[in-house]
């Protein structure tokens, strides 16, 4: 498994591309935006997409959606609540940059525990509500995509429509700190990599 890492959309998110090398396919985290950087990014790994996974709802994190699908059919899997959100208010585009986007679709309902493998790759669902209600983090082996949930040394904010600081903190100390025994890399929406492990001992939103 290959982990690429772009800065996509106007707020430069994180997007991430995880390439299955044996069969040349791939799935994709979060594309905020820059379609055609990401597509170039995956022709020049020989990789074709297979699917589109959303950690949460906002703009910057969606932005990139619709554009991806007019170049090419794939499935888009995402929390329940993330579907019923995705073409509301809650995803921010006209608060923030007084835009509408276009509306997509979320094909995929991923449960929370849920496992599901695409392009060879096994994915496992964790819902983390907190940044907003839609929240999700994805497991593949050693990596944590965690969204806006869990920052280096920080988390998201929750001043957001559908956001709780209490549910959030809930979400790390409980479910990703207990559940995941493991010391995972986390690759989050904004900012470097850490750990899952650093984070439980040094993060001050959390200790």
């Amino acid at each position: 498994m290959t982990i690429k890492q772009l800065q996509t959309g106007v707020l430069g998110v994180n997007t991430y591309l995880v390439i299955n090398q044996e069969v040349k396919q791939a799935i994709v985290i979060d594309p905020g935006g820059d379609a055609d950087y990401i597509l170039r990014t995956l022709k020049e790994s020989g990789a074709t997409l297979k699917a589109i996974f959303l950690t949460h709802c906002h703009f910057d994190h969606i932005g990139g959606v619709a554009e991806l699908l007019q170049m090419g059919s794939v499935p888009v899997y995402a929390s329940d609540a993330c579907k019923a959100n995705v073409n509301t208010s809650v995803n921010l585009a006209r608060a923030m940059m007084g835009i509408d986007l276009l509306p997509i679709t979320v094909t995929n309902v991923i449960k929370d525990g849920e496992t599901v493998t695409v392009a060879g790759i096994s994915i496992q669902a964790i819902y983390t509500p907190g940044h907003t209600s839609c929240s999700c983090c994805y497991l593949i082996e050693n990596a944590l995509f965690s969204g806006d949930t869990l920052f280096f040394r920080s988390i998201g904010r929750t001043d957001f429509p559908t956001g709780s600081y209490e549910q959030l903190v809930r979400s790390v100390k409980e479910k990703l700190y207990v559940l995941l025994p493991n010391n995972y890399s986390v690759y989050s929406g904004h900012g470097e990599k850490t750990t899952l492990r650093s984070e439980q001992k040094n993060n001050p939103y959390t200790v």
